[in-house]
């Protein structure tokens, strides 16, 4: 009996490694899953370098107009003021699978496609928990210049009230106080978001006050829908509903946590603007696939290497349930 002549779906025009059609579609999975999943990138400042173990950012104030007396000599003010913000490459992260029936796993597209999916969304929640971790860090940080804003908290115990009128206000308020500090430290308007757990989100989306108000109510100027169960904006902010705030105490450090330790038991939420966080990217995502003789099987890693950091103390502020 001869030979069967195979068609190895891997190959490019049958011809060359068996496998490299299996290695490009799972990348571009595990890709296409972290930029869905991931909320909080877009909303920082990016930089890519080469090489480096940290980046510095200028820090930059704004300086101020004077009347001129004629024929006074004009020697400049000397009221610029500088400093800078380090944000250092931080080790590598990563996720690995192995996967042992290389075939079985290479001729069913659904399930690698399952393992990518998986795969992408655990580095895009670690990359959203850790952003919005150094925005808290950012709200609670004192001024980059001397004379600046920082170290902002708005506290209100009713943001985590059982009473969802009282909670939906508590929400309102807070959201309209933040918008009015955003502009006292000449914040930008543009992309200004906040960061609020599902719960939350959703007490905002069915909720109304006693006052007959409700945050969904079209006759208010809103855009959000009680049917489709969204809300955008309040007070010019975007709400962003998100698991990935870190609500717990993870001060020590361990773990997901050893880069970006805090304290977050008491964060009800974060509200914050466009590039008020930076993230430095050295390695950006990448997919690596080996098949290992020995274990006879395939091993797969997606990794990338950043350093994550507050750029803009001004611009952030924590929203706190304690008194």
């Amino acid at each position: 009996m001869a030979d069967a002549n195979p068609n190895r779906l891997g190959q490019v025009n049958n011809a060359g490694a068996t496998d490299a059609l299996f290695l490009e579609m799972f990348s571009g999975e595990v890709l296409e899953e972290f930029e869905t999943k991931n909320k909080f990138l877009p909303r920082t400042y990016n930089k890519t370098v080469t090489s480096g173990k940290s980046f510095q950012f200028p820090a930059v104030s704004n300086t101020t107009a004077v009347y001129h007396t004629p024929g006074a000599q004009l020697l400049g003010q000397d009221s610029i003021k500088q400093a800078e913000i380090t944000i250092d490459i931080e080790k590598k992260l990563l996720t690995h699978e192995f996967i042992a029936d290389i075939d079985e796993a290479k001729n069913h597209y659904e399930i690698r496609g399952r393992y990518a999916r998986k795969m992408g969304y655990a580095l895009a929640k670690a990359m959203d928990q850790h952003i919005l971790i150094e925005g808290v860090l950012g709200a609670r940080a004192t001024a980059t210049l001397s004379g600046g804003y920082g170290q902002t908290k708005i506290n209100d115990n009713n943001l985590n009230s059982s009473t969802n009128t009282d909670r939906a206000q508590a929400w309102i308020d807070a959201l309209f106080e933040s918008a009015e500090t955003l502009d006292v430290h000449d914040a930008p308007e543009e992309g200004r978001f906040c960061a609020l757990p599902p719960e939350d989100y959703y007490v905002l989306v069915q909720t109304v006050q006693t006052n007959g108000f409700s945050a969904v109510n079209r006759d208010y100027g809103t855009d959000g829908s009680f049917s489709q169960g969204t809300i955008y904006n309040i007070a010019g902010i975007e709400l962003v509903k998100t698991n990935n705030l870190t609500q717990t105490d993870q001060s020590a450090g361990s773990g997901i946590y050893e880069e970006h330790a805090i304290d977050g038991s008491e964060v009800a939420g974060l509200v914050g603007c466009q590039d008020a966080i930076g993230v430095v990217r050295l390695m950006d995502l990448a997919v690596q696939s080996e098949f290992q003789i020995e274990r006879q099987g395939t091993l797969m890693v997606a990794s990338y290497a950043v350093g994550i950091g507050y750029l803009r103390p001004e611009c952030l502020i924590e929203l706190d349930h304690t008194p």
